[in-house]
């Protein structure tokens, strides 16, 4: 059940993007709302996985620590101090993040195959782990850049 709901949330949020960009609807709104939504559902599937025992936690963690990260910069900037900002994600974190949507796949493929597919997953969590590591390295610089009004964009 969980993976036919996660396959329905990605197809659901492909479709959106596509069609807010085909009709030039996109809102800074949507543009954050986008990603408030592939956060969480990124984060609750690779709990249910590291809780599993099928996603190690140290992985589990720089990727809770980014997402979790990004999600805190909301409130703090649009909330506390009443900064707007721009989403205009680049290449590397819709790549980053395309990413973890093949390592959540290959984790359902391991569950619904009964079978440990480590072999396969362990390069993509190398190169997922050290790609998350480098966009939240470049997201804390940008964050303090756009709190100390140097920057009106997050990319």
């Amino acid at each position: 059940m969980a993976f036919v709901i996660s396959v329905i949330a990605f197809l659901t949020d492909f479709v959106d993007g596509r069609l807010a960009r085909g009709t030039g609807q996109v809102t800074l709104f949507g543009s954050i709302l986008d990603a408030v939504a592939d956060k969480l559902i990124i984060l609750a599937l690779m709990a249910y996985f590291m809780f599993a025992d099928m996603l190690d936690i140290r992985y589990f963690s720089i990727v809770a620590f980014r997402d979790i990260g990004q999600l805190c910069a909301i409130p703090i900037l649009m909330g506390l101090k009443g900064i707007h900002f721009k989403v205009a994600p680049k290449l590397i974190p819709k790549f980053a993040t395309a990413l973890k949507y093949v390592i959540i796949g290959i984790l359902f493929l391991g569950l619904l195959l009964d079978r440990n597919l480590s072999i396969y997953l362990n390069p993509f969590l190398i190169i997922s782990g050290l790609l998350e590591i480098f966009i939240l390295v470049a997201y804390l610089k940008r964050f303090f850049e756009i709190y100390e009004g140097t920057h009106d964009t997050f990319e």
